[in-house]
């Protein structure tokens, strides 16, 4: 009788462990796809960004047979002030001081510190291999070569007129061996003083207001203009003689849209309207239903938006949530009908229309809703299944437990 028990003990165990071994793993995935979903990244205005320059210069220090550089987050706000500074000033050589200029912003808890600076005026196409080979001699080398250098940090700007400044700096922690930061009880002891900058504030580029330039029309005879730091709306209407209204209407944005860095924006022509937007329907499949696939940045409100669909709708059809996060690839059913109206031509007034009339259907397609309502129905009775499950087996584990322990005595 006790071998029988021992056996369905050991048998319980087993089944237990690999039950909660597979829940848990199941977590762990579903917890880490939803995070990577999140982590879109906008793209950089400029094709170098400074995450780029610091990974050239630690794949130098890395075929020196050296230790990759760790990003400092002081390091990289002076690089990007430096940046800005530079950009703004239009300046043609280093601003000086690297060393204090980097303790300032609290680099080695504000002690001093060995640094060096690379910097270098370019484009907004300019590539990693152009700055690669501006920085190939001697001097530029250093912190690819030296190996007391510990940290490492990079900013770009870019100027009113369109030129680029790319800046990289690095730096070690001065009166010490090692690369963490001195700490301030002993640099107490050893007579120590802090480096404080000896300006009013640090210069935040994020506050300047570029003047905007006016650009001369293309081949096509279409004047683009790229919009630079601080530039809203008004600004770049205003310079070209137009209206907020106008420009918003041909470039079908809303007069309260925020504008990005290098945005480019079609400069309304005197005495000619608007083009249409591009007509963009999701592919019909051979059911007559239609699906759309998601692009970068977008989301499911904008999709709803896009199509004049309601949200819970659209939600309800592919089976989603108020939560649900979508992924770039995904295909989602658009519960509409298109009827495309005729297109206007280039002469029609700013209030034509070219957009489909999207027609709202009332019900997602049968076919649709039964996979929806049988996936939903399968989750529920899976779910049911597997709390029953873990009920019985704790119970069944807890008899058995018993039993065992009252025939010992």
């Amino acid at each position: 009788m006790k071998n029988l028990l021992r056996i369905l003990f050991r048998i319980f165990l087993f089944f237990g462990c690999a039950w909660i071994g597979n829940r848990f793993l199941h977590q762990d995935i579903d917890f880490y796809n939803k995070n990577l979903i999140l982590f879109n990244v906008q793209a950089a205005s400029q094709a170098v960004t400074a995450h780029d320059l610091i990974t050239m210069e630690n794949e130098s220090r890395s075929a020196n047979g050296l230790a990759p550089l760790k990003v400092d987050e002081n390091i990289m706000k002076c690089a990007q002030d430096t940046a800005d500074k530079m950009a703004y000033y239009h300046m043609n050589g280093h601003i000086g001081d690297v060393r204090n200029r980097i303790s300032s912003f609290g680099y080695n808890n504000y002690y001093e510190c060995w640094a060096t600076e690379n910097w270098w005026l370019g484009r907004a196409d300019s590539t990693l291999d152009e700055i690669r080979q501006s920085w190939g001699d001697q001097p530029h080398m250093i912190p690819a070569e030296n190996p007391l250098y510990c940290h490492i940090g990079a900013g770009i700007a870019e100027a009113d007129d369109g030129t680029v400044y790319f800046v990289l700096q690095a730096a070690y922690p001065a009166f010490k061996a090692g690369c963490d930061y001195v700490k301030p009880e002993v640099a107490e002891i050893h007579g120590l003083k802090r480096v404080t900058s000896g300006e009013s504030g640090v210069f935040n580029g994020s506050d300047l207001i570029y003047k905007v330039i006016t650009t001369t029309p293309d081949p096509d005879g279409k004047t683009w203009h790229t919009v630079k730091q601080g530039q809203a709306l008004w600004h770049i209407a205003n310079a070209y003689g137009t209206t907020i209204d106008d420009l918003a209407s041909w470039n079908h944005i809303s007069t309260d849209t925020l504008l990005h860095l290098g945005q480019k924006l079609l400069i309304p022509g005197k005495g000619s309207a608007p083009t249409s937007p591009p007509i963009a329907l999701p592919t019909m499949k051979a059911d007559g239903t239609f699906r759309y696939t998601v692009k970068q940045g977008e989301t499911i409100w904008g999709i709803a938006k896009m199509w004049n669909i309601d949200i819970d709708r659209l939600l309800s059809t592919n089976g989603l949530n108020q939560e649900s996060v979508i992924n770039i690839g995904w295909n989602l059913w658009i519960p509409v009908t298109p009827t495309i109206t005729s297109l206007p031509s280039s002469t029609l007034s700013p209030t034509a229309t070219g957009i489909p009339n999207l027609a709202k259907t009332e019900t997602p397609p049968d076919d649709k809703k039964d996979i929806i309502t049988q996936t939903a129905s399968e989750k529920e009775d899976k779910s049911k299944w597997l709390k029953a499950g873990s009920i019985l087996l704790g119970f069944l584990g807890m008899m058995i437990f018993c039993i065992y322990k009252l025939t010992r005595k």
